[in-house]
């Protein structure tokens, strides 16, 4: 009598954690198919955050008459005031500096030298970056 209790009693445990771990496995693959409805949200929202509209402002470079180098001008079509920051890479040294500058008048102008190949971000964070080149 005490093997038969003893053996309904382990058959019974066996039961109840086959159950509960049949209901665990559930839960597990639907917080499995949660997470995955969140990552697709999240990356959908990534894709929408980096499609920015290109930043309207052009850059011309023009000689500097007392230094050497070049001065990096500013323009944009935009008739409000626009804050931008302006990070230049240098070519000979690969140090990098941020500039900020406010557009509100038809030009605006670095005034500091950049040399062929230093490499010019634009930055707004409405706008996609723009990267260019001092010729």
């Amino acid at each position: 009598v005490k093997n038969s209790l003893l053996t309904d009693g382990m058959a019974s445990l066996k039961k109840q954690l086959a159950e509960q771990t049949g209901q665990a496995s559930a839960q597990v693959a639907d917080l499995k198919a949660e997470l995955g409805a969140a990552h697709q949200q999240l990356a959908e929202a990534a894709a929408k955050l980096a499609q920015k509209p290109p930043l309207p402002v052009t850059v011309s470079f023009r000689g500097r008459l007392l230094y050497k180098g070049y001065a990096a001008r500013f323009s944009t079509i935009i008739k409000k005031d626009i804050q931008i920051v302006v990070l230049v890479k240098s070519s000979s040294s690969g140090e990098t500096k941020s500039y900020k500058m406010n557009l509100g008048s038809p030009f605006s102008e670095l005034s500091v030298s950049v040399f062929s190949g230093d490499e010019l971000t634009l930055k707004h964070t409405e706008y996609a970056d723009r990267t260019v080149i001092c010729p």
